[in-house]
């Protein structure tokens, strides 16, 4: 709304009230407002929180407790492994695929989860290839160069890289072409 809008409606607003042509709320007005209230409240279309709600909400408490038990929280599952299930580390996680790949001395290697893979043939690798990083070591350069081979032009005419430091897509008599290796997934998946 500009200045001048906000005076002018200002102005007629005050003219308004002056000049006592301003209706008076009706009888027991305050009196259905509540009941109506009350009636919302029972019914838990009161109170649905909002951003906005929840923003105040963070901001009262108490941020240092709130860290605080976080980091108890943290410290007491340090050196305790995951679950078996969807989370656990190697084949049996929830995103792991299944990989053929054929190593520079042209043997194929096929299993669930690239990880997993590399770290059961680490001696397929230089050193430097498998130093892992990040928050939860989950990578390494074997890793980002041996997924690279799978992925695809934008355009869809073929794979980016057709190598990695003599690392190719490899095919297993079985899965002689992707179709059936995306359909060999699919099993995996479906079996879990």
């Amino acid at each position: 709304m500009t200045p001048e809008a906000k005076e002018q409606l200002s102005k007629a607003l005050k003219e308004k009230w002056a000049s006592g042509t301003r209706k008076s709320n009706p009888e027991g007005y305050g009196k259905k407002i509540s009941e109506k209230l009350k009636i919302a409240h029972t019914e838990g279309r009161m109170h649905k929180i909002t951003h906005e709600a929840s923003m105040k909400g963070l901001a009262a408490r108490d941020m240092e407790n709130v860290r605080a038990a976080a980091r108890r929280v943290a410290d007491k599952k340090i050196g305790v492994p995951n679950p078996p299930g969807p989370s656990a580390k190697g084949p049996e996680h929830w995103k792991a695929r299944y990989w053929i790949l054929k190593a520079p001395n042209q043997q194929i290697i096929q299993g669930r989860n690239l990880n997993e893979l590399i770290r059961q043939n680490v001696g397929m690798f230089l050193p430097d290839d498998v130093k892992w990083y990040g928050k939860s070591k989950s990578m390494c350069r074997a890793s980002k160069g041996l997924r690279q081979l799978f992925e695809m032009k934008k355009d869809g005419s073929g794979p980016k890289v057709y190598s990695w430091k003599g690392w190719m897509i490899g095919i297993s008599p079985r899965f002689n072409n992707r179709e059936n290796l995306h359909e060999k997934n699919r099993l995996f998946i479906a079996s879990d």
